[in-house]
């Protein structure tokens, strides 16, 4: 049987994992990544959300050798969010997912370590978010560093168009609420 000592680093999810459902952090959960610490054992956090969904709300509650797997595995960052390995979607093809996401009305989030980039309501939501996420308008994002893709309720022709293209990944999960979505990253992620 393993003993904690025999970990260098430690990484968590954060939905239902370092946060319940009701999304607060725990107390105890602070002290026990403070312990962690203490002993010498990196900590950090895996997870398909984006640095700019949890740099306000989680960044703090980590020390400053964290190191993050976010974005879907497209990006490995530090606790400061020095970039320390990415792999993004070309911005070629960038280009054409964002095109198509506004002509077919998509609910998108491209996810880049300075932003979230999404458009209407799902914008607005990003901005009102309790956990001070950033977000910015889709309309302004430059097409290259994009590491995921996050597609809710995807259309005919989004499907069609990623299954299709050689140079993306996508894995099709379900949200909480029962609806089907995609991260979509560069192949190989």
């Amino acid at each position: 049987m393993p003993y904690l000592s025999d970990f260098k680093a430690i990484l968590f999810d954060v939905d239902r994992t370092l946060i319940p459902p009701n999304r607060e952090i725990f107390p105890e959960v602070i002290e026990v990544l403070k312990k962690l610490h203490i002993k010498g054992i990196i900590t950090g956090i895996c997870t398909g959300r984006g640095y700019a969904s949890v740099v306000n709300e989680f960044m703090p509650i980590f020390s400053e050798n964290s190191v993050h797997i976010m974005a879907g595995g497209s990006l490995v960052i530090s606790n400061s969010g020095r970039v320390l390995w990415e792999k993004t979607i070309d911005p070629q093809t960038t280009e054409e997912l964002k095109e198509l996401v506004i002509q077919t009305e998509s609910v998108g989030i491209f996810m880049k370590p300075d932003a979230q980039y999404a458009f209407g309501d799902v914008l607005k939501g990003i901005q009102e978010h309790p956990w001070n996420q950033i977000g910015k308008d889709l309309n302004t994002m430059s097409s290259d560093g994009v590491g995921l893709l996050y597609i809710a309720k995807p259309s005919e022709q989004v499907t069609a168009f990623l299954d299709q293209h050689p140079k993306l990944s996508f894995k099709e999960m379900e949200s909480n609420q029962g609806y089907p979505y995609y991260d979509i990253t560069a192949k190989g992620v």
